[in-house]
């Protein structure tokens, strides 16, 4: 009741105001002197006739009114106050939550790949994907059996999602079989994972049925509840549009928990329709809705991203949850033709001071010709979309759910587990970042070594080598596009003799810096000091040149994410620069442009 204390103050106010102002009046009247008392001071005896005593009784009651109002607002107040305490959410504080993940692969996650997540997260719980419900000639059974060991020292939860034919025949599968085919798959999973050293905490059902067959649903659950150890939590994932029917509290009475996913609602099945997998705006709204059903429930947010391949003519062909995005934007038979947020685009794509922070990224890309890129058949004419998280908005999205979601929280279930070689989900440094309510920034680290041609420091003086890598140590990834990433060096004036390796790196080019001083005289870029690049680039403009002449290298990189390295083997005449001065332009994936300079010595630069 603290919340309600100060309106209670403000109404004991006015209530005692107005018996003060009786007591007042009273006062004064007694306060008289007996010549005068009932008297009207200066103005004769008073009137004692029925209009002075209806006037009195009216001001009496007057009064009575008052007070009898003032203690109503007291109590209408303190009822609010009390409605306000047993129905506004409790805020969850950043790293109080807990946190579990969905792992949805053909194989196990590897005891690495779920140490390094539940460490840098503390994760406490995986809903394991370990099959999936078919139904065909009649019958139910598992198909797509998850692969290797079943993790141990976690609290696990076995899932079993459904195949298009079951959730197309839903509707007609014998309820009773259908619950026994998911106790006997589960019980017998459970003894695998016996074998396997693991602990089974729950079974989940990942069935995206139809809301009109949500009664339905709810009989098979209470079926295979029937059919389960009492000690096995039953759980369900759920849709938000399933929050429109009545039929959903019922189905929930079923189970022990639920896990309503905040995201994937709809798949756009022609180019034009632009949706996000998820939104911190529909998160928003989703997550109070779920709360006022009274059960408890994990919030399922997305940290995946996917592509989306469209025909020529805009038609959805194929999903793919696993392709290389970085290989996308670095592919020369594609073209990026659009790239924006999905929660508003910002002036100049998102560049201004307007720029999007908390959102997803769409882009487009239009191949060129025939294209095998990452695995996948592109034709010439087809558009390849990615839709990518960000940090910023899965960090968005959680502080919803920390607001919003109340009591019944259990937890926040991230799809999916980030395993290694994932690039379509975010890494764990950016679901850190997420989950603590830390903002994401690019974190360059630059580097300079001898490019060990020939066998350390020595040889690179000979040989005139170095080798530059930039690695992004950040949770902010880079925007996709010519403007990912671009690093300039400035070099001694004709010391380059060309480049000997390109890794991450995508286009590489010597340029020439002069200053027109109005004589005809030029200064060269190389004799600035670091921290001077954007006013020098500024007052004398750069241009194509020789490498002969050149006293700036530019890098640029189509892409740059979080975690990811770039290097380049530069080769010199003669020994290298003991120096260099290196300024890193990225545009981050929360739509801003971020720059730093920095001077880099390499090691054996001094002789030792």
């Amino acid at each position: 009741m603290a919340p309600a204390s100060p309106r209670v103050r403000r109404v004991g106010i006015i209530a005692c105001g107005a018996a003060g102002a009786r007591k007042s009046d009273a006062g004064r009247r007694a306060a008289r002197p007996d010549g005068v008392r009932g008297a009207r001071l200066g103005r004769g005896a008073p009137r004692t006739g029925p209009n002075t005593m209806m006037r009195s009784f009216l001001h009496k009651r007057g009064l009575r009114k008052m007070a009898a109002g003032a203690a109503g607002l007291l109590v209408a107040s303190l009822a609010s106050a009390a409605w306000r305490w047993t129905h506004e959410p409790r805020v969850w504080s950043p790293g109080e939550v807990p946190v579990a993940f969905w792992a949805w692969r053909a194989e196990t996650p590897s005891d690495e790949d779920l140490a390094r997540a539940f460490g840098v997260t503390g994760a406490r719980a995986l809903f394991l994907r370990a099959g999936q419900l078919d139904y065909e000639t009649g019958r139910v059974a598992r198909v797509r059996t998850v692969e290797g060991r079943l993790p141990a020292r976690v609290e696990l939860h076995l899932v079993y999602n459904g195949t298009r034919s079951l959730l197309a025949e839903f509707e007609r599968v014998d309820e009773e079989s259908l619950a026994v085919a998911i106790a006997e798959t589960f019980r017998k999973d459970t003894e695998r994972a016996r074998r396997d050293g693991a602990v089974v905490s729950g079974l989940q059902l990942d069935l995206d049925v139809p809301t009109r067959l949500l009664a339905r649903y709810g009989r098979v659950l209470r079926a295979v509840r029937a059919r389960v150890p009492r000690e096995s939590k039953l759980s369900l994932t759920g849709l938000t549009t399933w929050m429109n029917s009545a039929e959903l509290r019922g189905m929930l009475d079923a189970v022990d928990f639920w896990a309503p996913q905040f995201y994937g609602a709809e798949i756009p099945v022609t180019l034009e329709r632009i949706v996000p997998i998820a939104s911190p705006r529909s998160i928003e709204r989703e997550v109070g809705r779920a709360r006022s059903l009274g059960k408890p429930f994990y919030a399922g947010l997305a940290a995946y991203g996917h592509a989306l391949l469209y025909s020529a003519k805009g038609r959805l062909l194929s999903l793919h949850g696993d392709l290389d995005p970085a290989r996308v934007a670095s592919a020369r038979s594609l073209e990026l033709i659009e790239r924006r947020a999905f929660e508003g685009r910002a002036a100049q794509d998102g560049g201004g001071s307007d720029a999007p922070r908390a959102s997803e990224w769409r882009y487009v890309f239009r191949a060129r010709e025939d294209a095998v890129v990452d695995g996948v058949v592109v034709r010439a004419g087809e558009q390849l979309v990615l839709d990518l998280p960000s940090s910023e908005a899965l960090r968005a999205g959680v502080r919803w759910v920390r607001r919003l979601a109340g009591e019944k929280l259990l937890g926040i279930c991230l799809f999916r587990l980030p395993v290694r070689g994932d690039d379509t989900t975010l890494n764990l440094a950016q679901l850190a970042a997420a989950l603590r309510d830390e903002e994401a920034v690019v974190g360059a680290r630059l580097g300079v070594e001898a490019d060990d041609v020939a066998g350390g420091p020595k040889s690179a003086r000979a040989a005139g080598q170095l080798l530059l890598t930039a690695t992004n140590a950040g949770a902010a990834g880079a925007l996709f596009g010519e403007d990912a990433l671009a690093v300039t060096l400035l070099v001694p004036r004709g010391s380059v003799r060309g480049v000997s390796s390109l890794d991450g790196f995508d286009s590489f080019e010597t340029l020439c810096a002069t200053t027109d001083t109005g004589t005809g005289g030029r200064v060269a870029m190389g004799e600035m000091k670091a921290g001077e690049m954007e006013a020098g680039e500024r007052e004398a403009g750069l241009r194509p040149c020789a490498p002969a002449r050149a006293s700036v290298i530019r890098l640029r990189a189509r892409g740059w994410a979080s975690g990811a390295t770039a290097s380049v083997g530069l080769s010199f005449e003669g020994d290298p620069p003991a120096e260099l001065s290196a300024t890193i332009t990225a545009r981050a994936d929360d739509g801003r442009t971020w720059e730093q300079t920095q001077r880099l010595k390499w090691r054996g630069a001094d002789g030792r």
